[in-house]
C-alpha cells in the first residue's frame, strides 16, 4: 500500500509525507535476539538537557529472556537501562505496541523483527517468561544508569 500523509498544520516543515507499506504476517518467535545495531542506541531525549547521557550496550545481547531462565548471576551487575530493554524484548517478542516513547523509539528503529500488534501480551508470555520479567524488574529497581556525561 503506498499513499500521502498531509498534516493539518500547513507551518510544519514537512506539511506532506509519502509512505509505502508492505504487508507482513505476525509470527512469535521466541529465539529472536536483538542485534548488534541496537548497541550504541542511545536512550535519551536530546530536547531534555537535563537526562544524562544513556546508551544501549552490549549486555543486551547476552540474554534471551523468552528461552533461557535467568539466574541472579546473568543479570546482577547490568545497567538499569540494558535490564530495561532485556525484559522490554520479552514483551516486543510478542508484538506489544510500546507506549513508553524510549522503548518505542529503540525497538522500531534498531530492531528489525520487531512489529507492534497489540497493546496487551500478558496473556501469551510463558511461564519462563514471567518469572524472568519478575527478576528482572527486581535487579531494575536497584541498577545503576548508564554513563556520565563523559560516556564512562
Amino acid at each position: 500500500m503506498t499513499g500521502k500523509w498531509y498534516c493539518n498544520d500547513p507551518g510544519v516543515a514537512v506539511p506532506v509525507r509519502s509512505y509505502s507499506l508492505k504487508k507482513r504476517d505476525f509470527k512469535y518467535v521466541a529465539e529472536y535476539m536483538l542485534t548488534e545495531d541496537i548497541v550504541g542506541a542511545e536512550f535519551y531525549d536530546p530536547s531534555n538537557q537535563t537526562e544524562k547521557y544513556e546508551a544501549v550496550t552490549a549486555d543486551v545481547l547476552t540474554v534471551n529472556a523468552s528461552t533461557d531462565e535467568l539466574e541472579e548471576k546473568d543479570i546482577e551487575n547490568m545497567y538499569q537501562g540494558d535490564l530495561e530493554v532485556i525484559r522490554n524484548t520479552i514483551y516486543a517478542r510478542h508484538g506489544y505496541s510500546f507506549r513508553n516513547r524510549r522503548m518505542r523509539y529503540l525497538f522500531d528503529n534498531f530492531v528489525k523483527w520487531y512489529m507492534p500488534v497489540s497493546v496487551d501480551v500478558r496473556h501469551k508470555l510463558t511461564a519462563i517468561e514471567k518469572q524472568n520479567i519478575e527478576l528482572i524488574k527486581r535487579y531494575e529497581k536497584h541498577a545503576d544508569k548508564y554513563y556520565d556525561e563523559f560516556s564512562r
